[in-house]
């Protein structure tokens, strides 16, 4: 179970998904690798919709629907998917959906494995992470990190 204040990075599949797409493009674009099989494209998009499922969880869960922490968490969070779906499909690559799915549900997988063994669920995360955005705690990791910020 988490203990930290912060929520950690490692429980986000979102964050997962940033690191597998910035992986991706190093071996693209810098090492000239072309790795079809492993297109991030389904896990950014299901990333993305799941974003779009948190925030409409937050807005059920509080009466004030623009706060700060909501503000940032739809601007930077959100945001940086769509700048990240927008680079994956502004310098296309050729790519299978099917192939891209399956690496998507290996990663998935991975992942699942990942978190049940630091002793959290998908629901408790969820959980976690609405409460810190609805009540403005800012124990999201990168709402966290750019609340020192701004």
């Amino acid at each position: 179970m988490i203990k930290e204040t912060t929520i950690p990075f490692h429980v986000y599949f979102s964050y997962w998904v940033i690191a597998w797409i910035f992986f991706y493009f190093i071996a693209h674009f810098v090492f000239n690798i072309r790795f079809k099989f492993i297109h991030p494209i389904v896990a950014l998009i299901i990333s993305i919709l799941t974003k779009i499922y948190l925030i409409f969880l937050v807005f059920t869960k509080t009466d004030k629907w623009l706060t700060n922490s909501m503000i940032k968490f739809v601007i930077f969070v959100l945001g940086l998917n769509c700048v990240l779906l927008y680079l994956l499909l502004a310098y296309p690559t050729p790519f299978s959906w099917k192939q891209s799915t399956i690496s998507f549900l290996v990663v998935f997988v991975f992942y699942y494995m990942w978190i049940r063994w630091n002793g959290e669920t998908i629901q408790s995360i969820y959980t976690k992470t609405v409460d810190s955005i609805a009540k403005g705690k800012n124990q999201t990791p990168l709402i966290s990190i750019l609340s020192k910020w701004f």
